[in-house]
């Protein structure tokens, strides 16, 4: 009866650990925002394609060009851009 219990808890243990380990991953994904949005803007809306054909690597320009987050979104979809982190801006 004890043996069946250790394994019993040794089952667990190890599921439990490969699961925290699955879970403990985050991806990254990069998305392209629609033209016009400021880096000052609360929101942005989510493109398939870059707003500018010269985004700058950095965040010294005023407006959105792409962002990273752990989130999943599509294209129109209209994020937080203070819940992500800007990749690259543009100048108009």
């Amino acid at each position: 009866m004890k043996q069946i219990k250790l394994a019993v808890l040794a089952i667990c243990l190890l599921t439990g650990i490969v699961g925290a380990y699955g879970t403990s991953k985050k991806t990254v994904n990069l998305y392209y925002v629609q033209p016009g949005a400021r880096t000052t803007d609360l929101t942005a809306v989510v493109s398939a394609t870059p707003p500018a054909p010269s985004c700058s690597g950095g965040t010294s320009f005023p407006y959105l060009c792409r962002f990273s987050t752990g989130e999943t979104y599509f294209p129109n979809d209209e994020v937080w851009i203070t819940e992500v982190s800007i990749v690259s801006t543009y100048n108009q």
